[in-house]
């Protein structure tokens, strides 16, 4: 190799490497970038921070890190918060109205009135999460994980919650109308004075389920597993059993 071979060669690598160098401090820097509308934190440690009322409208917050942090009134509406960690963060009214939730972490957070309506979150994980009175109409989510969650009030009018679980939830007085309930776990659950006319029960697991007080009318209930059910008069259904 010659002289002027071996320059080139060691100018293309400089070149290389400056470029990486450059991107990686491009990516650190929209980590530390201001918090705001389309705001790209992907994959970025936000572990305790306190983002009470930001606007975070349509922003990038994919992989990121956000347990134990303070976004209540926060707005996330249309944000990407798919496989984000939330953990024990507290969401009190905060607005996720179309946003994308697959696969994100809600363990054991607080999202009190948070408003979710149209929200995708297909797989989500909200095990032990606190969501009395939030909104979660018409969004989609197959296969979320709301076992021992607590949704008194809760709306859920017309959600796709196809094979979701709700394993020992609590669901007091929640509208679950028109909702898609098709395989959906409610073992254990309690559904007292829940709304559920008009919703789809096609194989739904209602085994030891509190029904008591519930509306059924229009509901579609012929494939649905009913074994030790107290039903809306109080009486136990062991049709399954």
């Amino acid at each position: 190799m010659s002289a002027q071979t071996k320059r080139r060669a060691g100018a293309g690598l400089t070149a290389l490497l400056v470029a990486s160098l450059v991107a990686m401090a491009s990516a650190k820097a929209d980590c530390e970038s201001m918090p705001g509308p389309r705001v790209d934190w992907n994959g970025c440690d936000k572990l305790k921070t306190t983002l009470g009322g930001m606007d975070l409208t349509g922003a990038d917050l994919t992989k990121a890190v956000l347990a134990r942090s303070d976004l209540r009134e926060t707005n996330l509406s249309e944000a990407k918060l798919n496989e984000a960690d939330f953990e024990r963060a507290v969401l009190d009214q905060a607005k996720l109205v179309k946003a994308a939730l697959i696969k994100a972490d809600f363990r054991r957070a607080r999202l009190r009135e948070a408003d979710l309506s149209g929200a995708n979150g297909g797989g989500t994980d909200f095990e032990r999460a606190d969501l009395v009175g939030a909104d979660l109409s018409g969004g989609s989510f197959m296969k979320a994980d709301f076992s021992r969650a607590v949704l008194t009030g809760a709306r859920f009018k017309d959600a796709d919650l196809t094979d979701a679980n709700f394993l020992r939830a609590d669901l007091t007085g929640a509208d679950l109308s028109g909702a898609n309930l098709t395989k959906t776990g409610f073992a254990r659950a309690v559904l007292a004075k829940a709304n559920l006319a008009h919703a789809d029960l096609d194989q739904t697991d209602l085994y030891l389920a509190d029904l008591s007080g519930a509306v059924l009318d229009g509901a579609k209930m012929d494939t649905a597993r009913f074994c030790h059910t107290i039903m809306p008069d109080g009486s136990t259904n062991n049709k399954s059993c």
